[in-house]
């Protein structure tokens, strides 16, 4: 029984973590195109879109460089 409730918790862990794992496609003023391994995050505050680029390195954006964002087909 506590092996099923392992076994159930780390599904829906390892489901969680790629479920919230959504590609998107930054296009920035100057044409240049950067593809993201998850949602860019706004703050405010900085005035900075924060993302993990394709290598997985955190990565920020000036707000006024972006021209658009997409979400990137899977």
């Amino acid at each position: 029984m506590k092996n099923m409730i392992l076994s159930t918790l780390a599904l829906t862990l390892i489901l969680f973590l790629f479920g919230c794992a959504s590609p998107h496609t930054i296009t920035l003023t100057d044409g240049s195109v950067i593809h993201t391994k998850n949602k860019p995050k706004f703050n405010v505050r900085e005035g900075f879109y924060r993302f993990k680029n394709d290598s997985g390195m955190k990565t920020s954006v000036n707000k006024d460089e972006v021209r658009t964002i997409e979400q990137a087909d899977k």
